[in-house]
């Protein structure tokens, strides 16, 4: 009885280990799209539009996403009211941008992301206002890490795998649109707003 008692926990780790060990998660194939081109500041428009299929037969929950900015703009400085859309309806609940980073949230409180069936993929495309830029700035935004991508399986809760780690197209900012904006009071004063060359922003 003790030998038997000895050997069946061994019997059920292996049994279990070699489940886990062949399981195959969930694969996520990302696919650049759109066509780079020239954005003024003060628009609404596309900073970058890719493909996602699930080619696995498992529903997979996107949570996040986090791009890099390959180009020489400051995400912080250069958008605002950045989204992640889907067929012209808004999916991201949040973005933040730092620097040349910037991550799109999916938590909508009651999928818990966004769903992407089995087998199924859709188009994503990347909107934002251009509020600020610099002779020479662009934006080229991609994946550094693989981990950037964070999808589960719905179900199981198992981390999806991407399979590379894209670049988007390139557009470049043109800081030839201007809305300078004066302060009443220095009118009032009679004193003149400094304008800065080359530079766009817009105010609100």
């Amino acid at each position: 009885m003790n030998k038997l008692l000895f050997i069946l926990p061994f019997l059920v780790t292996s049994v279990f280990g070699i489940g886990i060990s062949d399981y195959e998660t969930s694969q996520i194939e990302i696919t650049p799209l759109g066509q780079g081109t020239h954005l003024k500041v003060g628009r609404y428009t596309e900073i970058g539009k890719f493909r996602v299929k699930n080619n696995s037969n498992k529903k997979v929950v996107i949570q996040s996403i986090t791009f890099r900015n390959y180009g020489k703009s400051n995400l912080k400085k250069s958008l605002e009211n950045a989204k992640l859309v889907v067929n012209n309806e808004p999916v991201s609940t949040d973005f933040e941008a730092r620097g040349s980073y910037i991550t799109f949230l999916f938590n909508n409180g009651l999928t818990g992301g966004f769903i992407l069936p089995a087998g199924d993929s859709n188009i994503f495309t990347i909107k934002a206002n251009i509020v600020y830029a610099r002779t020479g700035d662009s934006i080229e935004l991609g994946l550094k890490n693989t981990e950037d991508f964070v999808a589960t399986e719905a179900g199981t809760g198992f981390q999806s795998t991407l399979n590379t780690t894209p670049r988007l197209a390139t557009y470049t900012l043109n800081p030839g649109s201007y809305n300078f904006q004066r302060n009443p009071s220095l009118i009032y004063r009679g004193k003149r707003s400094r304008q800065r060359k080359n530079i766009g922003v817009i105010r609100y």
